[in-house]
C-alpha cells in the first residue's frame, strides 16, 4: 500500500533546498559581474538579499542556513586567499562576522514575522470580516523590512568603498616602500662602486671586481627608472638623483680610462679635484631628502588606513543598530495590531 506524501517534510526539504541554491546562485552571480565587468563589488550585497527572501518565505531554519552557506561561500570564493580559509584584511574579517550575526538576526525576525503573520491571518479569518486588513499588514511588514534591508545594505556599500579606499593605500605603500628600498640599494652600489674605483685606482688590479660593481650599480639604476616611469610626481622627485648618479658613473669611467691608459698619477689628480666626493655628498643629501618624503608619506598611508578602517567600522556598525532598530519596530507594530 502506497503512503501518502508527507507535506510539512516536503515543504521543509524544499526550503532548505532553496537556501542552499540560492546562495549557490548568488556566489556564481557575483563571480559572473566580476568577470564581465572587471569592477569589484560589495560581497554581500546578493547574500544579504538571499538571507532576507529566505527568511522571510520559509523562517528562521533556512534563513540561517542560507546564511551559514553563503558566508563559507564568501570566506572560500570572494574575500579569503583562493582555495584557502584566510583571511589577510581586517576589515573583511569584521564584515564576514557581521553578515553572519545580522543573518542569524534577520532568520529570528523573519521567524517572529512569519509566525506574527499566521496568528494575524487566524484572527482575521476568525473575528475580521473585511478583506483588505491581512494584505494591509502583509505590506506594512514588508516594507518595515524593505527599510531596514535599504540600510543594511547601505552600510554594507559604504564599508567596501572604505575597504577599497585601503587597499588602494596599501598599493600606495607598498610602492613608497620599493622606492625607499631601492634608494638604498642604489647608495650601497654607489658606495661599492666608489670603492672598487679607489682600489683600481691606486693598485691597477681587480678590474673585473670594478666593472661588476659598476654594472650592479646600473642595474639598481634601471630598477628605479623602471618604478619612475608611470609616476610623474615621482619622477620630478628622482629626476635630480638620477642625473647625479649618471655623473658619477661617468667620473669613474674616466678615472678608470685614465689609469688604464696614463697611469696611476694623472687619475689620482683627477681623483684629487674633488669632483667625485662632491658628486657622492650631492647623492647623498638628495637620497636623503627623498627617503624623508617617502617615509612621510608613507605615515600619511598609515593614517589614513587608520580612518578608513574606524569609518568602515563605526557606519557599519551605526548600519546594523539601525536596522534591527528597524526590525524590532516593525515587530512591535504588527503585534499591536
Amino acid at each position: 500500500m502506497l503512503k501518502r506524501p508527507n507535506k510539512i517534510t516536503d515543504m521543509t526539504v524544499f526550503s532548505y533546498g532553496v537556501a542552499v541554491i540560492l546562495a549557490i546562485a548568488a556566489v556564481a552571480l557575483y563571480k559572473l559581474l566580476v568577470w564581465n565587468t572587471g569592477q569589484s563589488f560589495p560581497p554581500y550585497l546578493l547574500f544579504i538579499i538571499v538571507t532576507i527572501t529566505t527568511g522571510v518565505f520559509f523562517g528562521f531554519g533556512p534563513g540561517v542556513v542560507a546564511t551559514l552557506v553563503s558566508a563559507i561561500l564568501v570566506y572560500y570564493f570572494i574575500i579569503g586567499s583562493v582555495g584557502l580559509f584566510y583571511i589577510a584584511n581586517v576589515s573583511d574579517t569584521v564584515g564576514l562576522f557581521t553578515f553572519i550575526g545580522m543573518g542569524i538576526f534577520i532568520s529570528v525576525l523573519a521567524e517572529v514575522y512569519k509566525r506574527t503573520k499566521e496568528e494575524l491571518d487566524i484572527r482575521k479569518r476568525t473575528f475580521y470580516r473585511y478583506q483588505n486588513y491581512g494584505r494591509l499588514q502583509k505590506i506594512k511588514g514588508y516594507i518595515g523590512f524593505f527599510l531596514a534591508s535599504i540600510i543594511l545594505i547601505a552600510a554594507v556599500l559604504v564599508n567596501h568603498q572604505s575597504v577599497l579606499s585601503v587597499a588602494k593605500l596599501n598599493e600606495k605603500d607598498a610602492h613608497t616602500e620599493k622606492v625607499i628600498n631601492y634608494l638604498g640599494n642604489l647608495m650601497d652600489s654607489i658606495m661599492m662602486l666608489e670603492s672598487k674605483q679607489h682600489l683600481y685606482v691606486i693598485t691597477g688590479l681587480k678590474r673585473d671586481i670594478y666593472k661588476s660593481s659598476y654594472i650592479m650599480a646600473q642595474d639598481d639604476l634601471k630598477l628605479l627608472e623602471q618604478l619612475m616611469q608611470d609616476d610623474p610626481d615621482l619622477q620630478l622627485r628622482l629626476f635630480p638623483v638620477v642625473a647625479l648618479v649618471n655623473d658619477k658613473f661617468d667620473f669613474s669611467e674616466k678615472a678608470i680610462e685614465l689609469r688604464r691608459k696614463k697611469g696611476s698619477p694623472v687619475a689620482e689628480d683627477l681623483i684629487a679635484t674633488g669632483r667625485g666626493n662632491q658628486l657622492m655628498a650631492n647623492i647623498r643629501k638628495q637620497v636623503f631628502k627623498i627617503e624623508n618624503y617617502e617615509q612621510n608619506l608613507k605615515q600619511q598611508y598609515k593614517d589614513e588606513k587608520g580612518y578608513q578602517f574606524k569609518k568602515a567600522t563605526s557606519l557599519l556598525f551605526a548600519g546594523d543598530i539601525l536596522s534591527i532598530l528597524l526590525f524590532i519596530s516593525t515587530f512591535i507594530f504588527l503585534r499591536v495590531e
